[in-house]
């Protein structure tokens, strides 16, 4: 669905705010309540309020295109397209990636290699999956919402032992924050 579970805005947030990220890169943007929350963590409390005036750089992916609304104005840019589409270059360099409720939407072996090379070439990436087995299909006519991993790879932290991370949050998701290869 393009919303994520309420319990985890708080948690993420706060990371966000410890790390005061730069640049932020949100994949599978959705609503987009992540841009509007950053671009108040990073610029609104600075009182940069107005575009001209913001620091923080936004950018977010979405495929599906009928999820676009107001909200996206927050972002620096959104790009349409499948993250998973889009060239390993893109990934790289940014202070701060979020994959909120986006890496259960691909196939394990498929997100756990895209999640090591976020890993390999960013600073930082913060992650949510939701726990145990929900299987989702296609919701409000995107097929990108399907859930294709079970989570086999994904249902515990011990799956995340390869990257140094801290647990933000355990309940419906798990959420971490994982310590980039850039640190």
């Amino acid at each position: 669905m393009p919303v994520s579970d309420i319990e985890s805005i708080t948690p993420i947030m706060r990371e966000v705010a410890r790390l005061q990220p730069k640049t932020v890169l949100d994949l599978g943007v959705g609503v987009g309540k992540y841009g509007v929350l950053c671009r108040e963590v990073l610029d609104g409390v600075y009182g940069r309020v107005r575009r001209f005036d913001w620091e923080a750089e936004i950018f977010g992916v979405e495929g599906f295109a009928k999820y676009a609304n107001p909200v996206w104005q927050a972002y620096t840019n959104v790009l349409m397209n499948k993250f998973q589409d889009l060239p390993a270059a893109f990934y790289k360099d940014h202070d701060l990636v979020l994959m909120i409720d986006s890496l259960e939407h691909m196939e394990e072996v498929e997100g756990a290699t895209f999640l090591r090379q976020l890993v390999e070439s960013n600073k930082n990436v913060i992650v949510s999956v939701p726990l145990g087995n929900h299987p989702q299909g296609a919701c409000f006519g995107n097929e990108l919402e399907t859930h294709r991993t079970t989570f086999p790879a994904f249902q515990d932290v011990r799956s995340f032992d390869a990257y140094k991370y801290n647990i933000l949050h355990c309940g419906v998701c798990l959420v971490l924050s994982i310590s980039g290869v850039r640190s």
